[in-house]
């Protein structure tokens, strides 16, 4: 329905969408429009699944969930560095979320929004301080959902994230003793992640 009001083919960008494996942002209306914008621009979607969820990922991070009232004072670009930082931290913990509370239940394997900020990282070459407020308006992009804790809107969106974030900030050594159990294989919670990691 969609693409039939944008005056697209609707079956075209249906088959495009399933070749590309595009269908976990044909189903968010935010990145459901940039998928559209893109087939409308080119005739086509984005040639690699990694440039797919380059640009898809960053376009969330232009968009304040739905649920969520905050408004969006983050930069998109420092959104993406913070929001990669958070997946690292919640993918390579296996954390279920991110809370806002000074104090969470360490059973339920939630992180506190403290253990996420403090330091810098890099966005496109600038340094992005990440102070707890810049964490909770990334919180607050279409990337999360819910509150209190904060999950990721698609499991894939932190795994893809958590790759690059890897890429860009360790060591191969690093890399290898997150993704590898002392016994030499591989975590298989981390098999997506891992993933990534090699096709980046």
């Amino acid at each position: 329905m969609a693409a039939t009001q944008s005056g697209l083919d609707e079956s075209l960008f249906w088959q495009e969408i399933v070749r590309k494996n595009a269908r976990v942002f044909a189903a968010r209306p935010i990145t459901l429009k940039f998928l559209l914008h893109e087939f409308r621009r080119s005739g086509k979607l984005p040639n690699t699944r990694r440039d797919l969820y380059e640009r898809g990922c960053r376009e969330l991070c232009r968009e304040i969930n739905v649920t969520h009232n905050n408004c969006l004072g983050v930069s998109p670009k420092n959104a993406f560095a913070i929001a990669a930082r958070l997946a690292a931290l919640t993918v390579f913990t296996g954390s279920a979320g991110i809370s806002t509370y000074e104090f969470v239940d360490d059973d339920e394997k939630i992180l506190a929004i403290r253990y996420c900020a403090g330091g810098r990282e890099k966005a496109d070459s600038l340094d992005v301080y990440v102070y707890e407020e810049a964490v909770r308006e990334t919180l607050n992009t279409a990337l999360f959902r819910g509150g209190n804790p904060y999950q990721w809107s698609h499991k894939t969106y932190a795994e893809y994230l958590a790759a690059w974030y890897a890429i860009k900030n360790l060591s191969l050594p690093q890399i290898y003793s997150l993704i590898f159990h002392p016994s030499g294989r591989l975590v298989p919670q981390l098999e997506e992640t891992a993933a990534w990691i090699a096709k980046l």
